[in-house]
């Protein structure tokens, strides 16, 4: 998370809030944020089998997918190769003046290398370690990060969420927390539109409801 702002977010659709800037933490912190970790189970979905109007339209997307994988893996191999001899030349020049990119050339060609301000997650473990290395500059270069999800049981229970404000305070919930309003949808909408709405009151609210498109996932 690359955001330095001490504020919640992102929005409240998902349930979930991300604090940004909470360098130390007491072990009684660090036991609440352990304890609310929630592990998802894995959705059972059916099979369903095609044969009009798009024979081997499932066929051709795996092979499609196939080459696209192939390419994007030859793609990634040339530039790590291009990366590894660049990278000690990039160091060696940021040294005395960063910049987050550079030109690269070979008389035929040229392209351009750019550096993101990202990261891979860092373990909490690996602070002690990283502090052997870092010395005192550990503050300065490094920050403990946490990402709190607000359960959805309490985002949808307007008791509970009236309490969670009530334990924080009204006047300091602005100060912890961003807020979206919005309209979701139930699961017995997701589930039971097309039975309990009919043809008409579904295509009016076509426009107005708009679910995520399906995912192609293959197996």
């Amino acid at each position: 998370m690359p955001k330095k702002k001490v504020v919640a977010g992102p929005a409240v659709s998902t349930g979930k809030l991300e604090l940004v800037s909470v360098e130390k933490k007491s072990s009684g912190l660090d036991a609440v944020l352990a304890s609310a970790e929630v592990k998802r189970p894995k959705s059972k979905s059916p099979m369903l089998e095609i044969k009009e109007p798009i024979p081997g339209i499932i066929k051709k997307i795996s092979g499609l997918k196939a080459a696209l994988e192939d390419a994007k893996a030859q793609f990634e191999a040339a530039g790590k190769t291009l990366t590894d001899v660049v990278l000690p030349l990039y160091r060696s020049y940021i040294v005395n003046s960063f910049v987050n990119s550079v030109h690269i050339t070979d008389g035929l060609a040229d392209l351009l290398l750019t550096w993101k301000h990202a990261y891979s997650k860092i373990p909490l473990e690996q602070a002690g370690d990283i502090r052997q290395v870092v010395g005192e500059k550990y503050g300065e270069l490094f920050k403990e990060v946490a990402k709190v999800e607000v359960r959805t049981e309490v985002m949808d229970n307007e008791a509970l969420l009236s309490e969670l404000i009530g334990k924080i305070g009204a006047e300091n919930f602005a100060k912890y927390f961003s807020c979206e309003r919005f309209i979701r949808p139930t699961e017995r909408f997701t589930e039971e539109r097309f039975r309990v709405l009919s043809k008409e009151q579904n295509e009016a609210l076509d426009p107005l409801v708009k679910q995520y498109a399906a995912a192609l996932k293959l197996r």
